[in-house]
């Protein structure tokens, strides 16, 4: 008996040894069945500059959205906090490996965002930082978050600092062989943890094109420019390295991609004092007007509007009844449709200057559909050979006050996912593994006078949407990083189409809004629920955790 084997994904072994042959085809079948990674790439580079988006303007941001109870600190930080920094605070978390930059420990105390003298940050540092978080990076704001639920998780950082502090003079002590007593140990770590003098700012005076001009000067003279580029679009020093040892890289500061606080106040102090635990030094043997006029010049690189565009805001997201559903994703009716636009994060760095999402809603009594449209130069279908990754879309929707955390939820509170693939629906056959098996030839399907082989792709043929080419939507569940599942076949009720046009994607998912518990979560009107997008970007080799991410939304069902 001949058995003979062509297949895409995986190279095959020598006809010669029938066993190996079966055995590597069954590899190449789960493989396809269940979404095997593909072997890492680099981070993509720059992304194209997709055209500008036209949908309508994002809404006002909703206001606070309190816990359904009282929640304990750590708990709050268990929560949000986490995966990326880690349960001690160490930068270790289960998410980090996925992001750059890469998450603060705080235990060492490295704070780059700082007002004082001795680089230790206030408890008000902190909760700028927390409230604002870090735009460019995969840093979400929180000021969705109470006040008071911001000002523990500040308090509850410093108490990492201490611990971590606590812990470096303990093993120093150890090292040197003696003991500390409780009294030496605070008297050890007190200049460690005790924010000193705030740095002075003097009454700046009004921007002017001569303090520009002034400024631009001094920006070339004392360095700037070397790091950050003549034009300050970021574009000088590449290689860099910070005080952990992870690579950092300068801010474009025309796009307005500002850490910290953009008020000329933060910023003259962030001039002078430089940036903790990064290449960007300090400037404190420069005279105050010297720093007021370079202010005005790094502020004067971009406008108000790009710097405020740069900050994530939670938004609301309203799906209104209407007497029919939009048929395919450009249909007409989604004109009538009001947009919201929600800015999307990179949880590894990449140069996008358009990471927005523009997302729709509507639905008929009957059925939920949700369009998501968004730039994207390159349209990516094809995901067969190792180097190729395919453009994809996904929505996180959850009800209840007590969010679980943004990336895949929580074993105790799992989130539902619908998910789009660009390069499922509209493959062919040959996309596909395919195989030769015995009486596989034309001449023996002759001889079977028309009778169906069994399908070989066993993962096709348990139904498992990643193997299917019928549609390129599926439901899922997700309770935490690396739990993502499908729903069975039977349980797939996510409905999905695209079109992809002028270097735009245009992404309709639907669902009705009924449906068996087994097929995911009912939803119900006049009912609030938390949504979050997703895009990942062929071109950018996206791939799993590498993609960008929105914070969580009110979606309102009216």
């Amino acid at each position: 008996m001949r058995i003979r084997k062509k297949v895409r994904l995986l190279p095959g072994p020598s006809n010669s040894d029938g066993w190996s042959l079966l055995l590597t085809l069954l590899l190449a079948s789960f493989a396809a069945g269940c979404g095997q990674s593909k072997p890492t790439a680099p981070a993509g580079g720059a992304s194209p500059s997709p055209k500008d988006q036209s949908s309508g303007a994002a809404k006002a941001s909703v206001p606070e959205r309190p816990d359904a109870a009282p929640q304990t600190v750590a708990s709050l930080y268990g929560r949000h906090c986490a995966a990326c920094h880690g349960e001690k605070g160490d930068g270790k978390g289960i998410a980090a490996v996925f992001l750059y930059p890469k998450p603060r420990d705080f235990r060492a105390g490295n704070f780059r965002l700082v007002s004082t003298a001795n680089n230790v940050p206030t408890i008000e540092d902190l909760e700028g930082a927390i409230a604002r978080g870090m735009p460019g990076s995969a840093m979400p704001p929180w000021e969705h978050l109470s006040a008071g639920a911001r000002r523990e998780l500040a308090e509850y950082v410093m108490q990492l600092r201490r611990d971590g502090a606590k812990d470096i003079e303990l093993a120093i002590a150890a090292e040197e062989e003696t003991e500390r007593t409780p009294e030496e140990l605070e008297e050890a770590i007190a200049p460690l943890i005790t924010p000193g003098p705030m740095i002075e700012v003097p009454p700046l005076p009004p921007s002017s094109a001569e303090a520009i001009e002034r400024g631009r000067e001094l920006y070339k003279t004392k360095g700037c420019a070397a790091c950050h580029g003549n034009e300050g679009r970021g574009d000088g020093q590449q290689q860099m390295i910070d005080t952990e040892g992870f690579a950092t890289r300068p801010r474009d500061l025309t796009r307005g991609l500002y850490k910290g606080d953009p008020d000329p106040v933060v910023v003259y102090r962030r001039i002078l004092a430089g940036m903790p635990g990064t290449p960007m030094p300090s400037l404190r043997d420069v005279e105050p007007a010297a720093i007021a006029d370079l202010t005005h010049f790094v502020l004067s690189l971009s406008d108000q509007a790009t710097r405020d565009a740069t900050v994530a805001k939670r938004q609301q997201i309203s799906a209104g009844r209407v007497p029919r559903l939009p048929q395919t994703p450009d249909d007409t009716a989604w004109q009538a449709v009001s947009a919201t636009r929600l800015l999307t994060m990179p949880l590894w760095w990449r140069d996008d200057p358009h990471p927005w999402v523009d997302v729709q809603a509507v639905h008929d009594g009957q059925s939920l559909a949700i369009r998501l449209t968004w730039d994207d130069a390159t349209h990516d279908d094809g995901a067969v050979r190792a180097d190729e990754f395919e453009d994809m879309a996904a929505v996180e929707l959850y009800q209840g006050n007590a969010e679980p955390f943004l990336g895949m939820g929580s074993k105790e509170t799992p989130i539902e996912l619908w998910q789009w693939r660009a390069g499922t629906a509209n493959r062919s056959a040959e996309d596909f593994p395919s195989d030769d098996y015995p009486f596989d030839e034309p001449i023996y399907r002759q001889l079977l006078k028309g009778q169906q082989l069994p399908d070989f792709i066993t993962a096709r043929a348990a139904g498992n949407p990643l193997a299917t080419r019928d549609q390129s939507g599926a439901d899922l569940v997700a309770g935490g990083l690396g739990s993502t599942t499908f729903r069975p076949k039977a349980s797939q009720v996510v409905q999905s189409a695209a079109v992809w046009k002028d270097g735009r994607w245009n992404v309709m998912l639907s669902r009705p809004l009924q449906v068996a518990e087994s097929d995911g979560q009912s939803l119900q009107p006049a009912e609030r629920y938390s949504l979050a997008a997703a895009l990942w970007d062929g071109a950018a080799h996206d791939r799993g955790p590498q993609k960008r991410i929105s914070l969580w939304n009110d979606l309102k069902i009216d």
